[in-house]
């Protein structure tokens, strides 16, 4: 049994895949399991994956129908035979002592959820490392929620490293093209004993796209709202008192998918969703909005309530947030 199985999930990433497993293949911990998910790829994607089983044992393949980066991670999961299980991107590095650290973490600290940060590297080299070195743990519920609302920790999975127990207690939700990140994270931080969180980034998360703002707008956006409120509906339910923080995540929500649809002119193109998210940001009272939300949140929703061209101006003025 291996110390750790590393899920990959594949859709047509033949650019970037050699260098993202020859970068777990180099862990410094080798007591590896990597899991390759060819979920229905149309490129060099299934050849690439099935060279690398031929020629190194740690790796297992899975070929399957496209279903979503979700089911694809689910079915490793369902497949994975290590103590732990971790996340990466098919298009990204993890730094190469990056599973030996959060494994020895888990260790030390018998946790059953480790969490790190990640670096960005943007598309002209620049290099974003927010990391601070500092170091959280916590068997309280309540306390690790609210980090969780108030954006103390990444949402992304490839951050993390779970129990198999743990994992294996929760799933991603199938259908569902955004923030499903988000909403597994809250589930493990739910099942979770102890978490641990290390500030410091040894994940790179390479920005290769433009921003979201410049994407031809789709439905997919909308599960951000969709995330959004099912997390608000489970932390009311179950921490009261953080009700404040888990609503003003929805309306960031709210703004930032507003956002898009303005970017798009997609406004005429999804009519119901634009009157309820509308509606619910007309309604959104002052004090409210002031005390929960971020003081960036808080000018967009201020411009939205001036009217649509202030709202657009702020567009231009929050490109990058």
């Amino acid at each position: 049994m291996p110390e750790v199985s590393i899920i990959v999930p594949v859709y047509n990433k033949e650019t970037h895949l050699e260098e993202s497993v020859e970068a777990l293949r180099k862990q410094s911990l080798q007591d590896i399991e990597i899991i390759l998910i060819n979920d229905g790829s149309t490129d060099a994607s299934p050849d690439i994956c099935d060279r690398y089983a031929k020629t190194d044992n740690r790796i297992k393949v899975i070929h399957q129908k496209n279903h979503g980066v979700s089911h694809a991670r689910n079915t490793g999961v369902q497949n994975a035979s290590g103590t732990y299980i971790g996340f990466c991107d098919a298009d990204d590095l993890p730094d190469a002592d990056m599973y030996a650290y959060m494994l020895q973490l888990a260790k030390q600290q018998s946790a059953d959820m480790v969490m790190i940060k990640s670096k960005v590297i943007c598309r002209n080299g620049k290099i974003i490392n927010s990391s601070s070195g500092g170091f959280f743990c916590w068997t309280e519920k309540e306390p690790v929620i609210k980090a969780f609302l108030t954006n103390q920790f990444s949402i992304a999975v490839y951050t993390k490293l779970l129990s198999a127990d743990l994992c294996k207690k929760i799933e991603f939700e199938n259908g569902r093209k955004i923030n499903e990140d988000k909403m597994y994270v809250l589930e493990a931080l739910l099942h979770a004993n102890k978490i641990c969180f290390s500030d410091v980034a040894k994940y790179s998360y390479y920005r290769r796209e433009g921003s979201s703002s410049l994407c031809t707008f789709s439905d997919k956006f909308f599960d951000s709202v969709y995330f959004a409120e099912k997390i608000e509906n489970t932390v009311k339910q179950k921490f009261p008192s953080l009700s404040g923080y888990a609503h003003a995540q929805t309306i960031s929500s709210y703004l930032w998918v507003l956002k898009l649809i303005f970017s798009a002119n997609a406004e005429k193109n999804y009519p119901q969703a634009y009157k309820k998210i509308t509606n619910h940001l007309q309604n959104e009272d002052v004090d409210f909005c002031k005390q929960y939300l971020s003081k960036n949140d808080f000018i967009k929703w201020r411009l939205f309530k001036l009217g649509t061209p202030f709202f657009k101006l702020g567009i231009k003025l929050f490109s990058n947030s």
